[in-house]
């Protein structure tokens, strides 16, 4: 970002508090960053679901299967301002339990697969 000009000062990274940084609150482009994992309610948590912290009632969007998570790329502090999404799938997670899990145990190394094992590999351990 540095190197495409962007100054120090308004690059924020961040998995939550969102919507208390300054920087994400003023921001006018977006970079959508998400490790590949499952997800207790979605079966999958990916770049969709991750702006989920750009709500203040992130529950809001978790019924009937996260149906609902599309909208909210068009809250305010989100809509059109996504530039690149990258998901990341190179270690991807399984068996994620509740809201910012993480535990190496549950990966595994990315190996070369096509874009269909990667899908089918994303929901099971192996």
């Amino acid at each position: 970002m540095i190197g495409a000009g962007v100054l120090e000062k308004n690059i924020s990274i961040r998995d939550q508090g969102l919507l208390d940084d300054p920087i994400f609150v003023k921001s006018t482009a977006l970079i959508n960053v998400r490790p590949l994992r499952t997800h207790h309610w979605s079966g999958v948590g990916s770049l969709l679901k991750n702006y989920i912290m750009f709500s203040r009632t992130p529950s809001d969007y978790h019924a009937d299967s996260c149906a609902d998570l599309a909208k909210l790329w068009t809250l305010p502090e989100v809509a059109g301002k996504t530039r690149l999404n990258i998901l990341v799938v190179l270690t991807p997670l399984f068996h994620g339990i509740g809201a910012h899990h993480f535990n190496p145990e549950y990966t595994w190394p990315y190996a070369g697969c096509s874009s269909v094992s990667i899908r089918s590999r994303s929901t099971r351990r192996g």
